[in-house]
């Protein structure tokens, strides 16, 4: 009986899903520190990030990432309540969900499917009406996360035979 609860434990914890659990981890972590940023009343974000993006641009004139974020952060700021939310509660449930995948929680694994699967049609829009490197690469990693995640919830492993579609006991 203790072999089982092993296993079980240990479900996700095989590199792949390390890999996933430490990724969506950072992404939920960096998420909530944003949000909680954004909900701070007297913080004004368009003015760090001047003074911040000022900074960058004499290091870095060709930054691609302070491009970015000068594109987005006017709408970001002006509906920066919901946004603050939003992006709060999608953090929880990435570090709830790689929490109880750790732990070997199959409803972890769902529930970071689901936030995957969720953001990915914004993921794979981004990637094709802006095409740059960040965007394909971000829509790429997250088809690959959730691919992986569906194997792996179906008791696919790394190394095991091809039975990926039998119905587990």
């Amino acid at each position: 009986m203790v072999r089982a609860n092993d296993d079980e434990r240990t479900r996700f914890r095989r590199p792949l899903g390390l890999l996933i659990i430490a990724y969506k981890a950072a992404l939920g972590l960096t998420e909530v520190v944003v949000g909680a940023f954004l909900a701070i009343p007297g913080v004004d974000p368009q003015a760090i990030f001047a003074r911040l993006s000022a900074e960058e641009l004499r290091e870095d004139p060709g930054d691609h990432f302070v491009a970015l974020v000068t594109r987005q952060l006017p709408s970001l700021v002006h509906h920066r309540g919901p946004v603050a939310v939003g992006l709060i509660l999608l953090g929880l449930a990435k570090l709830v969900a790689a929490g109880a995948m750790w732990q070997g929680k199959e409803w972890g694994g769902y529930l970071l499917a689901a936030t995957v699967a969720l953001l990915l049609p914004l993921d794979l829009r981004q990637a094709l009406l802006y095409p740059t490197a960040s965007h394909v690469l971000l829509a790429v990693a997250n088809v690959a996360v959730l691919v992986v995640l569906v194997l792996l919830l179906r008791g696919w492993a790394p190394g095991r035979g091809p039975d990926l579609w039998a119905t587990r006991p």
